[in-house]
C-alpha cells in the first residue's frame, strides 16, 4: 500500500511540474490559454499578489508576496504542489530503490503531460 501511495504522489508531482512548466514556457500555445487568464497567464497573473499593481504595490493580503504566494497564481500554486507531493512521496517511500524508480516515473509523467498540454 505504501508503494502505491508513493507512485500516486510521484505521478501527481510530475503532472504539477508539467502544468507549471507549460504555464512558464508555452502558455500562449497551451490548453490553459483561455482558461481564467487572470490566474493562469504568467504575463499578468504575477500581479495578483499586489493590491493594485503598479499604482499600489502593497501585498493584496497577508503573505501574498511571501509564504502564501502560491494562492495568487497558477504557476506558484503548481510549483508548491509539485514540491509538496515530492516531499510527501519520499516520506512514504518503502525503500531506496522505489525512490529510484519513482524518479523515472516522475520525469516520464512530466514529459507525457507536458506534451499533451501544448497545442500545435
Amino acid at each position: 500500500m505504501k508503494t502505491l501511495l508513493f507512485f500516486i504522489l510521484v505521478i501527481l508531482a510530475g503532472l504539477c511540474k508539467a502544468i507549471r512548466d507549460t504555464l512558464d514556457f508555452h502558455y500562449p500555445c497551451s490548453i490553459f490559454k483561455n482558461v481564467f487568464p487572470q490566474f493562469f497567464d504568467p504575463s499578468i497573473s504575477w500581479k495578483n499578489k499586489y493590491k493594485d499593481y503598479p499604482s499600489d504595490t502593497r501585498p493584496r493580503f497577508f503573505g501574498s508576496t511571501t509564504f502564501l504566494v502560491w494562492l495568487t497564481d497558477g504557476w506558484h500554486l503548481f510549483d508548491m504542489l509539485s514540491y509538496a507531493l515530492i516531499f510527501s512521496a519520499v516520506l512514504t517511500s518503502p525503500a531506496w530503490w522505489v525512490v529510484c524508480i519513482g524518479i523515472v516515473v516522475f520525469f516520464a509523467t512530466f514529459q507525457l503531460f507536458w506534451s499533451l498540454f501544448e497545442r500545435k
